[in-house]
């Protein structure tokens, strides 16, 4: 066996010294010409800029910099007469990512990539000797994953990228390039990874050994390329087992839309990718390549008008495949149910637009997103789509996914096929090892597919698809991998591997399933949210990030529903519509790329969060002046006679809401108000002067010290007439219950109740930085909750705040305010947290003494029920999941709900509740959400069921509150108070996700859903002047069934539980 060991070790020497060198058989150098464009934050120059710059005369070895800079080169030169007849191409590097530029009829246009998986440009396919060379090329000072070394390259990558200047000129060359010997050198690789793979012993391995060692001797390899080819060519073409899976290549790009780098580079990235594959499609006549965020065409299109135009015909060919379903690849436990629905809005309208039919889409492709929320099959099937496609659930850190084909079954029902590609590699380059691995982590193969419906005596073999090229700047697949595929559709010792199209992959899939039920049976079923175990410190990292993303979601939801839903009037609100549409195309799509998978979830560098935080606050700029104009419309038809001090009042909720608000008095100030009973998505009229009667707020006890003892003396309370609350002077809620009802909460009756105490992990986890919370944290655990002063700030009988300021671990401080409103059912706890801490975990602890097995919490269109015991590996690795907006823990006589604004990390275990709410990492952004934080989270105790308690209505009323604005007095209008329409239920609840403008401009869309799980009917009674009402899917397309009827002013809604309901409307103008 030794003696065959030293045979592998011989083989890789005479690939690398002896086969590699043949590919490249003459060579002369080229002149260079240098101009280095250092400003990194400024927009890089184009190409004619560039041309205005200084050059120099450069020679190889050429160091550049700093890390971002830009360096463009001017390579000249003669093809030498020597290399007549021959294919002549360019040899270029600078050890960092490039793209080669040329002077077309339309403008400039890139040509080529150029990156650490390529280095060449083809010039001539047969050269005459003399010709002329002149090129342009950009060069970016950074490598495919940005300007750092990882853990596993060696120590001269790191030098080279720590230094100053890390670019390096290492090669300038015109070539020739011996196609036999390209050829030979990939067959002779990839028989020689093959045999890697295979028992030395065996006897397709000596078959390898016997070919390799004949191609070995240097005589044949050195003088008879091409009969050293055919003897490789003849081994690997030894037909594939019976047995043999089937694989579906599919070429691709990993692009991260940014993460190591900025939205800048990746637009860079684009073009020399996209210039990459369009070039192999030339050379390659069975290749396809998958692109499957629409944005990156977007870009590409506004960058390279040219490169887009062949980019467009290469669609139209069906080599080039615009599938994917959505804008970008976004996150999904940190976006709105509404955002992934405009995400698909906005991919398959783009892709539609620019490609038509030939960019139909039918799969959802999320490849690298941290986790995959349960109403996404719903949301996929009112879309057309109807596979899911993925390789992240590989990465779980504890329990093995169990399947690889499956049937994903949502919250409401819906199915959806699935697919985890077994190959757990979406950078793939088709090595045997690679294949080979594909195959043996399928995890269905033992299921047979009939080979005709019905018909179970002759089967075929599991399938799976396996995307490969090199991603992030890696420029896309190489031409020796599309090779590596063809070498493998037929060969032993591997699967069976096609060049081809995800989408008819999907169709075969589906064709498979209708197999198998052919005969009574069907791939595994996986019911639910589809978690994964691992990067569960992305739903709190950049924790401001996630604030911004969802402040500026509800933003475009609130100016979407002014705009479009208006009171009816004679013109269209000066236009204010129409006006609003294209600036909320704008301001959706800048939305929508921030919700990428590394950017969310803050995984990227500080650069991208600088650019993020621009954006945001460019939308949020955007939305304020768009709400003014659209509240005008709204203000107009408002009768405010016999009123002094008028206020219009505004709620953007799905549900009546009666609120005490802050609004602008005479003099300026601020007052608080008590709005009752205000419309659902409507307005009313309130007079300050004439305020609505509430129970007041009343607050027992004093300002305390941080050592306050005795009796009573160590609290102050606050009750309401609904809820009472004490607070203690470490900030710990010790009573908290509902006036009149079993639903208490106390510590003297409890010892284990202690509402938000804070604490502080050591936040250290073993890989992932910025991406982990390691399941051992908990042991690191320290009360952080320590005595401090405990000041009334403010006491009115419309509202009591508390405040307390405390430190917090080395160097943090955080300020809380306790606060309850006139007739309100929550304890809202507000916090500004100035956080300087590292590796540090904050959390806050809400231990209620509630013994119950489930918790239920808040989801995209819905609520899911999870364990709060930890019985199994599977519940242990939940010890940290997503919720959204809510998280009730309840036994049969009393409940408690924790009601959050963008914080989405929680756990609940042992009748404790946890919220993750500030983490410091350090990679790969050291500053990383150090500095100054705001929100606000909320405490509800409840008798009996959460549903029957409100807490879903509590959650939207924190996260949409409603706004005032004043208005003259004694004014004579139509209405008092308005909304577009009012919604009835019953046995079921229904929440409003979007009121909206429809696609083509024509009518008004309204979404909405039902919540609390429950099997009813909906009513809706229309004030706005509705000619028609038609149910639509999330396209807006008709439904061929749909449980709607309109007559008169009402719609008619049956609902299923969970079940998403999209209304086109006729409005009458």
């Amino acid at each position: 066996m030794k003696e065959l060991e030293i045979q592998l070790k011989r083989f890789a020497v005479v690939l690398r010294d002896v086969v590699e060198p043949l590919v490249y058989p003459a060579a002369a150098p080229l002149e260079a010409h240098a101009a280095l464009f250092a400003d990194i934050k400024a927009t890089p120059p184009t190409p004619d800029e560039a041309l205005k710059l200084s050059f120099q005369p450069v020679k190889p070895g050429w160091r550049w910099g700093p890390k971002w800079a830009t360096a463009w080169f001017k390579v000249k030169g003669t093809v030498p007469k020597d290399f007549a007849g021959k294919r002549v191409v360019l040899r270029f590097s600078t050890a960092t990512e490039g793209l080669v530029w040329r002077k077309e009829k339309t403008g400039w246009s890139p040509v080529h990539g150029l990156d650490v998986n390529r280095d060449a440009l083809r010039l001539f396919d047969k050269a005459k000797g003399g010709e002329s060379i002149d090129e342009l090329i950009e060069a970016a000072c950074n490598h495919p994953f940005g300007v750092t070394g990882f853990e596993w390259d060696d120590a001269e990558v790191h030098a080279r990228w720590n230094s100053a200047e890390p670019g390096r000129f290492d090669r300038c060359e015109v070539a020739v390039l011996d196609d036999d010997a390209w050829l030979l050198r990939q067959r002779f690789a990839f028989a020689l990874g093959l045999l890697k793979e295979l028992p030395l012993d065996s006897t397709r391995a000596g078959e390898l050994i016997a070919a390799l060692a004949r191609v070995s001797n240097p005589l044949a390899t050195s003088h008879n390329i091409a009969a050293a080819s055919a003897i490789l060519a003849e081994v690997l073409s030894h037909p594939a087992a019976g047995s043999a899976t089937r694989c579906t290549a599919v070429g691709h790009a990993h692009l991260d839309t940014a993460w190591l780098w900025p939205i800048r580079e990746t637009k860079r990235k684009c073009l020399r990718t996209f210039s990459n594959q369009l070039a192999l499609m030339d050379r390659f006549p069975d290749y396809r390549f998958l692109c499957s965020q629409a944005q990156q065409y977007a870009w590409v299109e506004q960058q390279a008008p040219a490169l887009f135009e062949q980019v467009k015909k290469r669609v139209k060919d069906g080599r080039w495949e615009p599938n994917g379903g959505m804008w970008i690849e976004p996150d999904v436990n940190c976006v709105s149910g509404e955002s992934l629905v405009r995400q698909i809005h906005h991919g398959v309208g783009y892709w539609s637009s620019r490609f038509g039919a030939a960019a139909t889409q039918s799969f959802l492709f999320l490849p690298d997103t941290f986790g995959f929320g349960a109403s996404l099959p719903q949301i996929m099937k009112l879309s057309g789509l109807d596979t899911f496609i993925t390789n992240k659930l590989h990465w779980n850190a504890i329990n093995t996914f169990p399947h690889t084909t499956f049937r994903w079954r949502g919250i409401d029902g819906t199915e959806v096929l699935a697919h985890n590609t077994p190959g757990m590699d979406y950078n793939a380059v088709n090595t045997p090892k690679e294949l080979r691995r594909g195959e043996a982590t399928h995890k269905d193969k033992h299921i047979t597919i009939p080979a005709k419906k019905s018909d179970a005596t002759k089967t075929d073999t599991a399938r799976w698809l396996q995307p490969f090229g090199y991603g992030d700047g890696g420029g896309g697949a190489t031409d020796w991998s599309i090779q590596f595929a063809q070498f493998a559709s037929n060969c032993d010792g591997l699967p069976r591997v096609t060049l081809g199209r995800a989408d008819d992959f999907c169709k075969a899939l589906h064709a498979d399933r209708d197999k198998l039920r052919s005969i009574g049976e069907d791939f595994p079923l996986i019911d639910g949210e589809l978690y994964l175990e691992l990067h569960r410190g992305t739903m709190t990292t950049q924790s401001w990030n996630k604030r911004l993303n969802r402040e500026c979601e509800e933003s475009l939801r609130a100016v979407e529903w002014l705009a479009f839903a208006a009171p009816h009037t004679e013109s269209k609100a000066d236009g204010v519509a129409d006006k609003a549409a294209a600036k909320l195309d704008e301001l959706w799509k800048l939305v929508l790329l921030n919700q990428f998978h590394d950017i969310l979830p803050g995984s990227s560098i500080a650069w991208v969060y600088e650019d993020s935080r621009r954006d945001y606050a460019h939308v949020q700029r955007v939305c304020e002046q768009l709400t003014k104009k659209a509240t005008n419309a709204w203000i107009a038809p408002l009768d405010t006679k016999g009123a002094s001090r008028p206020l219009a009042v505004f709620n953007p909720a799905s549900h009546t809401q009666s609120a005490v608000l802050d609004a602008i008095n005479e003099q300026g100030e601020l007052e608080p108000v008590y709005c009752k009973n205000v419309p659902a998505l409507g307005v009313k009229v309130i007079d300050r002067a004439k305020p609505d009667g509430v129970v007041p707020v009343s607050v027992k006890g004093k300002d305390l010290s941080p050592h306050e003892k005795g009796k009573d003396k160590g609290v102050i309370t606050l009750s309401n007439g609904v809820i009472t609350a004490s607070i203690d002077a470490r900030g710990i809620v010790t009573h908290l219950s509902r006036i009149g009802s079993s639903a208490a909460f106390d510590h003297a009756a409890d010892p284990r109740v202690a509402l938000n105490e804070l604490r502080l992990f050591d936040d250290r986890p073993v890989m992932w930085d910025a991406w982990d919370i390691d399941h051992y944290y908990e042991e690191s655990a320290r009360v952080a909750s320590v005595p401090a002063a405990l000041k009334i700030v403010e006491s009115s009988p419309l509202r009591v705040v508390l405040e307390r300021t405390q430190k917090l671990g080395n160097a943090s401080t955080i300020t809380q305010h306790f606060i309850l409103s006139a007739g309100s059912s929550r304890l809202d706890i507000q916090s500004r947290v100035s956080w300087k801490e590292d590796h540090t975990l904050l959390r806050a602890a809400f231990s209620t003494g509630i013994a119950a097995a489930h918790c239920t919490t808040g989801c995209h269109f819905g609520h899911l029920t999870r364990p709060t015991t930890r019985n199994n590996t599977h519940e242990r690795a939940r010890f940290e999941f997503p919720a959204h907006g809510w998280l009730d823990l309840s036994e049969r006589s009393r409940g408690i709900a924790l009601i959050t604004k963008a914080k989405f990390g929680h756990s609940c275990h042992d009748g404790i509740i946890g919220l993750s709410l500030l983490r410091a990492p350090t990679h790969p952004d050291p500053t990383a959400d150090r500095g100054d934080h705001e929100f606000t989270y909320a405490l509800v105790p409840h008798e009996g069921d959460w549903r029957a308690a409100g807490v879903t209505r509590e959650a939207e009323s924190l996260n949409a509150p409603m706004f005032a604005e004043a208005l003259n007095a004694e004014e004579k209008g139509r209405y008092r108070e308005w909304s577009p329409f009012g919604v009835t239920t019953d046995g079921c609840d229904v929440q409003v996700s979007a009121i909206n403008r429809s696609l083509d401009g024509q009518r008004l869309i309204v979404r909405l859903f039902e919540s609390s799980g429950g099997r009813g009917t909906a009513r809706l009674r229309w004030n706005l002047p509705v000619r028609s009402v038609a149910g639509v899917d999330l396209l807006e397309r008709p439904l061929a069934e749909c449980g709607t009827t309109h007559k008169d002013d009402v719609t008619t809604l049956a609902l299923r539980p969970f079940e998403i309901v999209t209304l086109a409307v006729t409005v009458s103008r």
